[in-house]
């Protein structure tokens, strides 16, 4: 638990250390990342799929909507308290804090679009885009600590679920 701790306080120090630029660029990014944007996006894949009758995506999009409540659930049960800053007190942000909910939900949402990129595209086209969506699901987990709404190992939390979830969802349905 010590070393956990020591990883949240080292790596959190170092992120907000960046030059203030940075800073502006992830307090941006991280609206990519806000559960009505990622959900919103998934509802135009899940309109867009049963549109032109694509079952096993539409179920995709079913299970990762479901793998989300999921990690809602998870913060209920592990109850870790978010950081203690004015920028919590300011939003009036209640929710709990593992796993984050903005690193989950763009790695799963984000994946399952890089997933389909990966599939229907050809290099470098593929290449582009799958890399675009790895640099906004970092940036949205980091921008996360940056803006002190969570620890990082929140947000590492949040990516490992939602990797297990993505696996799980590519495996089983498509």
């Amino acid at each position: 638990m010590e070393r956990l701790k020591r990883f949240d306080t080292v790596t959190s120090k170092w992120i907000l250390s960046w030059p203030s630029r940075w800073q502006s660029l992830l307090a941006g990014i991280t609206f990519l990342g806000e559960p009505w944007i990622v959900l919103a996006i998934a509802a135009g894949g899940l309109v867009s799929a049963a549109a032109s009758n694509q079952q096993a995506l539409e179920w995709a999009f079913i299970w990762a909507g479901t793998a989300y409540g999921i990690n809602t659930l998870i913060k209920q049960i592990t109850r870790r308290r978010r950081p203690h800053n004015r920028r919590i007190s300011m939003l009036g942000i209640r929710s709990y804090s593992f796993p984050s909910g903005h690193a989950f939900g763009s790695l799963v949402f984000y994946g399952l679009y890089a997933n389909l990129v990966y599939r229907h595209l050809s290099f470098p086209a593929d290449f582009a885009v799958l890399s675009a969506l790895a640099v906004i699901v970092i940036l949205i987990g980091v921008s996360r600590v940056s803006l002190g709404t969570h620890y990082p190992t929140d947000v590492v939390g949040g990516w490992l679920l939602g990797s297990v979830s993505l696996y799980l969802i590519v495996w089983l349905v498509l």
